[in-house]
């Protein structure tokens, strides 16, 4: 048995350096599970297709949906898997769970993450399709350099925000709990 209370600070750093590599070992391992699986994503393809389409149409751009492609002047955009930006939500769950001992006390933070990540995958997908078409910059530019490291980037600095601003904090319920206990001693 490891007896923490006999570490000195290089070591604590070192163990729970461990602890987080091999968290995240375990989170990469369900990962690979889930890519060997290979679940059938195409209900999601398909209604990201249409909110896409949808969000074209809004912005005066004619689409039409085919499937899980979106064809905008006889060019066809499929909408992939990798387009779903679930590899983005699973690496921040990954992060989130190798980082804390409190995972559930932090689901309330988890699901605000996810949120922000699903809006910033709609924006790069529609973003990367208008951008296309309005001959701005070219589609492989946009998609393979732009949007697929942000997306990555947005990742980390929420994840970082948290690790940094939110991860120590008392969860809330002990915050209220106590808060009342203050108000009940004066």
């Amino acid at each position: 048995m490891i007896d923490k209370q006999e570490f000195t600070e290089t070591q604590e750093r070192l163990y729970e350096t461990l602890l987080f590599f091999g968290k995240l070992l375990l989170a990469g391992a369900v990962f690979r599970g889930i890519l060997w699986i290979y679940p059938d994503t195409q209900l999601l393809q398909g209604g990201l297709a249409h909110l896409i389409s949808a969000m074209l149409n809004s912005s005066g751009m004619e689409s039409i949906v085919s499937g899980f492609s979106v064809i905008v002047s006889g060019t066809e955009y499929v909408i992939t898997q990798d387009c779903l930006g679930w590899k983005s939500l699973a690496a921040f769950t990954g992060l989130m769970y190798a980082s804390t001992s409190r995972t559930l006390e932090h689901l309330n933070f988890i699901l605000q993450g996810f949120a922000a990540i699903i809006i910033a995958n709609t924006v790069r997908v529609y973003s990367t399709v208008l951008l296309a078409e309005k001959g701005v910059i070219s589609f492989q530019i946009i998609h393979d350099v732009l949007w697929s490291w942000s997306l990555t980037l947005l990742v980390l600095i929420i994840w970082g925000y948290w690790f940094t601003k939110v991860k120590d904090r008392e969860p809330v319920y002990q915050q209220r709990i106590t808060e009342r206990i203050q108000e009940l001693k004066r």
